[in-house]
């Protein structure tokens, strides 16, 4: 609604499908629940959810644009009264550039060697929806996939769908 409504292009009727997480790995056996609380029974799980990457993203670009998303090239062509150059590894005003989300999955398998299963769900692409399609909503799924197929290549994933990963949001 609102402002962004005008800004939008609105299509309806298309399905969304998750790049190659159709043919998932899944356990053979249910979970096995802890009993007494005892530690050996545990499982590590994962929750990756609302990555909002931000493919765009460019460092040096204006962070602080007046809109609900910045630093890429598309938001310095707007002028504004201030300028905040956006940082190497992302910024408060800008979604998720995506090698901060491969930085934080390479740390979490050096770190967590032990994962049972993810549970990944959704909103893969960036706040910014006047601008999004469904083509660039696709895309931005697809490199959250690639980034847990690279890094938990043989870990049962649970994917689900969130608000922003559909077109129209």
């Amino acid at each position: 609604g609102g402002s962004c409504a005008l800004k939008s292009k609105r299509l309806n009727g298309w399905n969304l499908d998750i790049p190659d997480l159709d043919k998932i790995i899944l356990p053979n056996k249910p979970p096995i629940w802890p009993k007494n609380g005892t530690a050996r029974n545990m499982q590590k799980i994962l929750h990756l959810s609302d990555a909002h990457l931000q493919l765009d993203y460019k460092i040096g670009t204006n962070a602080d644009c007046g809109e609900p998303v910045c630093c890429s090239e598309y938001h310095d062509r707007h002028p504004t009264l201030s300028f905040t150059p956006a940082g190497k590894m992302g910024d408060y005003n800008c979604d998720l550039p995506i090698w901060s989300y491969n930085a934080i999955l390479e740390d979490i398998t050096e770190s967590h060697q032990d994962i049972d299963y993810i549970l990944l769900t959704g909103d893969f692409p960036a706040h910014d929806s006047w601008r999004q399609n469904k083509t660039n909503n696709i895309e931005s799924i697809t490199k959250v996939v690639d980034g847990i197929k690279k890094y938990f290549p043989e870990t049962p994933v649970f994917p689900a769908i969130g608000n922003h990963d559909t077109f129209p949001v």
